[in-house]
């Protein structure tokens, strides 16, 4: 398939994906192209991935080549943009025993902007049709909102020093 017909299906699920969250009046922004011909797929999770929390959410396909057979679609989600010196030490433990329990790790702790996210990068073939792309697509998000939604709670509690980096791994082990 050639880059401009992926780019055009790329496009259209991303507002696809855009149109389906609006009508569940969610807030969204589909951005154009960057310099890389990235487009972005802004979204605001208002308290609805973890409770207390107004995570920030991106959608996104990583740039790639005529004759690439695979694809990468990446949500990024911030769950929180502030760090506390005092929990910082307990949520990077927490952060690393969660992901090494975890299926598909993807929390991570980005130093730069002093965040908490969680990030995962869904890899599919480039030659999808628009329907068999957008299925994946929401696969991926679906599936990120769903572990943010099911462990971020925990990390944010770390994070605001109401639970230690032990009492949250102990959840995990029977």
């Amino acid at each position: 398939m050639s880059t401009n017909k992926t780019d055009d299906i790329r496009h259209d699920v991303l507002v696809a994906v855009q149109d389906k969250l609006n009508e569940e009046l969610v807030p969204t922004n589909l951005s154009e192209k960057d310099e890389y011909g990235v487009e972005t797929l802004a979204v605001v999770l208002e308290d609805s991935t973890v409770e207390g929390y107004d995570a920030t959410a991106e959608f996104f396909f990583y740039p790639y080549e005529d004759g690439d057979e695979l694809q990468h679609f990446t949500s990024l989600i911030t769950i929180s943009d502030e760090l506390y010196e005092n929990t910082i030490q307990e949520l990077c433990a927490c952060v690393s025993g969660i992901n090494s329990y975890m299926p598909a790790e993807g929390f991570a702790i980005d130093f730069v902007s002093r965040s908490l996210i969680f990030k995962h990068t869904y890899v599919m073939p480039v030659d999808l049709d628009a329907s068999a792309m957008q299925e994946n697509v929401e696969l991926a998000i679906s599936m990120s909102l769903q572990t943010v939604g099911e462990y971020g709670y925990l990390l944010a509690e770390v994070n605001d020093g109401m639970r230690t980096a032990e009492s949250v791994l102990k959840l995990f082990v029977p």
